[in-house]
Formats: structure tokens, C-alpha cells, sequence
């Protein structure tokens, strides 16, 4: 979450601090990376484990819609339910067995997160091998995938998750026992009183007791769960704030300096065809602009901030040394091939224009206008969250390397 949300609202004021609290783009790229697999490894090591149970140790006495199984029924459907006519005052919070219906929500949200994030992200994480199977539009669907649904599980995961699970009335203000493994008996009636009454009356009851857990492992597993709670809280609250501001700052772009007008260098290219083409959609592209001025701002805070997060997912595809790559990989690995096209010639749409060819200056321009803000209309806004992870001696870089093409 923290090294996603830096690249997703990356124009924020925090997010720059914990880029380099964490070491800079390179090293959080990664950890992200790093973190993405070993929650790909514990998801694939659970449900190892649970098709063993399923299949192999209990596959004569497991039953699928039992009270056991994780797998929604129509009980569940019920009793969410009676469940709301007791929040609102209509009838006795209804009883509950292994599982409630949000314990299987809970259960189930993370297996369509870590499928759908997990696909998106292996194809930001291997372009190359991507681009040699799935056309290049590809890329700008799998990065608004994987940022979209990352942002909708961390809001989730950090209010209802916690509330379930910490901050309502008979819990509040938290549930230890994801690290006792325990749970209080007058607790475990409570939440699970259909649960007790089948195990009293089986004579299972005595062999699921414990005994307390020790004074210090109370007292750390509070310490321990205070403080993540509090990370959780603060890293909502970052999110939360940088998505807002996203949409402000479509609604209010800065103002441009005096004197930062850029003016279209008059020499042509080396080929002065290409250059044609070029000027022709540019035209195209700036009356599209004044016609579509208004643009979507959920549309443009999805691209701007996904088309960031694939940039930061691909920075690593290749080793950097002090001195930047040629303009070639970093054209790749900042993923501008995602919407330019591999050659610079063949932009995914009509609205991108093709930059092969231009002239150096002009390109330097208007990448740092767009990275300062200084250039902000039309469809500068998707690259504003990429540019943020572009230094200049780079863009000085792609810009050369464009105009030798």
C-alpha cells in the first residue's frame, strides 16, 4: 500500500518524503515488487494448504455448504439481512455459526484482489514479454486495473475491514486475537453462539479451550496491534487525501508563468514526411483538446495515476547505473511505448501524437512543462503522474534519442 499510493499520488507533498525515506524510486520499486511476491506466495501457499485439507484429509466428511465452508450460501444472504433490520431496531441481532457473512466478504475480497492485481501486475512487471504476446494498449488497461483495484481494496480493507474488526462497540478499541489465536469464551458465544451450541451438544467444546494468554503476550500483541492500527489509519488518510486532491487539481490547474509560452521550432526533421504527420495530428490533437476541454475527471485521475504506478512497476525492468540509460530503454522502462507506441510512430490512439522525429528542444520543453505543472490542458494530465518519476537529465535523454528516430 505505502509504495503504490506514493507512485499513484505522487504529486502530493507526502509522497516525495516517503519516496526518499524509503531510498529513492529505485529501491521502492523494489520493495513493492518485492512485497507483491511474497503476498502472491502466501496466497498460493493457502489455498495449497486448503485443497490438501479439502481433497485429500477431509474429502469424505468436508461438506462445501456446511457450517464449516467459506463458501457463501443462502443463509448468509439471510442473515445480512436480519442483520440490518437490527441495525435498525427492528428485530434481535441474529445468531451466527463458524462464519458470518462478512467474515466470508473478508475472505473472498483478497482472492479477487490477488487474482485481478496479481495479473495486472505480473504483465506491468515483465513489459517485454507482454509486448511479445498482447498488443500495447494492454499496458494502459492492466495499469488503470491495477491501480483502480488496489485503491478500492486499501479503502476497504483499512474502514469496513477495521470496523469489523476493531473499532465496533463490543470490540472497540481492538481485536488481539489474529496474534493470541485466542478468543474469550462469553466472546465466542457472542459472535459465534450457533457455532458453541453445536459444539456443547457434540462434547467438542472441551478440546477447543485454552488457557489465557501470558501477561506478555497480551500486552505485546496490544502494543503491536495499536501500532498497526494506526499505520492502517494514517496510510487511509494519505489515500484519501491524495485522491481528493487529484480531483482539485483537475478542477484547478496552475496558472502558467509569464514567459513559459513554448513556441514550435520552425526546422524540420531529418525526415521531413514524418514531420508532416506530425504537425498534422498535433493540430488534430490541439483541436480535440479545445473540443474536449472538459474532460472526465475520473478518467483523468485514473490515467494520470496508473500510467504513474506502470511506470514505477517498470523502472526496474532493467539495471540503472549513475549516468541515465539511452534514450531507447528509458523510452521503455518509463513506459511510453504504453501509449506512443514501440517505434514513437504508432500511438494506441488518435488523440496521442506521434513524437518520432521531433525536434529535441521542443520535446525537453514541453516534458518539464508538464512535470512543473506549467502545461496542465487537454491530455497533458495523463502524463503528469509518469513525468513525476522522470528526472530531467532524462527527459533530456528520451528527447534526444526522439529526434535521431
Amino acid at each position: 500500500v505505502l509504495s503504490g499510493s506514493t507512485l499513484l499520488f505522487s504529486h502530493t507533498d507526502w509522497a516525495p518524503f516517503i519516496i526518499g525515506l524509503l531510498g529513492g524510486p529505485q529501491v521502492e520499486a523494489i520493495i513493492h515488487r518485492t512485497a507483491a511476491v511474497i503476498w502472491l506466495s502466501v496466497f498460493f501457499v493457502h489455498f495449497g494448504i486448503a485443497a490438501v485439507n479439502i481433497f485429500i484429509i477431509k474429502r469424505k466428511t468436508f461438506r462445501w455448504f456446511g457450517p464449516t465452508s467459506m463458501i457463501p450460501n443462502w443463509q448468509d444472504l439471510s442473515d445480512m439481512k436480519e442483520m440490518f433490520r437490527w441495525f435498525f431496531g427492528k428485530r434481535e441481532r441474529p445468531d451466527f455459526d463458524r462464519w458470518s457473512y462478512w467474515q466470508k466478504f473478508d475472505y473472498w475480497a483478497p482472492v479477487w484482489g490477488a487474482g485481478v492485481i496479481g495479473l495486472s501486475g505480473l504483465m506491468l512487471f515483465f513489459p517485454t514479454m507482454t509486448a511479445m504476446i498482447l498488443p500495447g494498449w494492454i499496458f494502459n488497461i492492466a495499469s488503470i486495473i491495477h491501480a483502480e483495484e488496489a485503491l478500492l481494496a486499501t479503502i476497504f480493507l483499512f474502514s469496513v475491514h477495521f470496523f469489523n474488526s476493531h473499532f465496533r462497540p463490543d470490540r472497540f478499541p481492538m481485536s488481539t486475537i489474529i496474534f493470541t489465536g485466542a478468543m474469550p469464551l462469553e466472546e465466542f458465544k457472542h459472535e459465534h453462539k450457533l457455532e458453541y451450541e453445536r459444539l456443547k451438544e457434540s462434547g467438542e467444546l472441551k478440546k477447543y479451550l485454552v488457557g489465557k494468554p501470558s501477561k506478555g503476550m497480551q500486552t505485546g500483541s496490544n502494543i503491536l496491534g495499536a501500532f498497526l492500527i494506526f499505520v492502517g489509519v494514517a496510510l487511509l488518510t494519505m489515500v484519501i487525501s491524495g485522491f481528493i486532491s487529484s480531483f482539485l487539481q483537475m478542477e484547478s490547474p496552475p496558472p502558467r508563468e509569464e514567459g513559459k509560452e513554448i513556441i514550435l521550432p520552425e526546422e524540420k526533421s531529418p525526415s521531413s514526411q514524418d514531420h508532416q504527420d506530425m504537425n498534422s495530428d498535433q493540430n488534430t490533437l490541439i483541436r480535440s483538446n479545445m473540443e474536449n476541454n472538459a474532460m472526465n475527471p475520473l478518467k483523468a485521475v485514473s490515467l494520470s495515476t496508473t500510467i504513474a504506478l506502470s511506470a514505477g512497476l517498470g523502472s526496474l525492468v532493467a539495471a540503472e547505473d549513475a549516468a541515465p540509460d539511452g534514450g531507447a530503454q528509458l523510452f521503455q522502462t518509463k513506459v511510453c511505448l504504453s501509449c506512443h507506441g514501440a517505434d514513437a510512430r504508432t500511438p494506441i490512439q488518435p488523440l496521442y501524437p506521434k513524437i518520432a522525429g521531433q525536434n529535441a528542444d521542443y520535446t525537453y520543453n514541453q516534458l518539464r512543462d508538464i512535470k512543473s505543472g506549467a502545461r496542465s490542458g487537454g491530455q497533458s494530465v495523463v502524463m503528469k503522474g509518469i513525468m513525476a518519476m522522470v528526472n530531467d537529465e532524462e527527459m533530456r535523454t528520451i528527447a534526444d534519442w526522439l529526434s535521431t528516430q
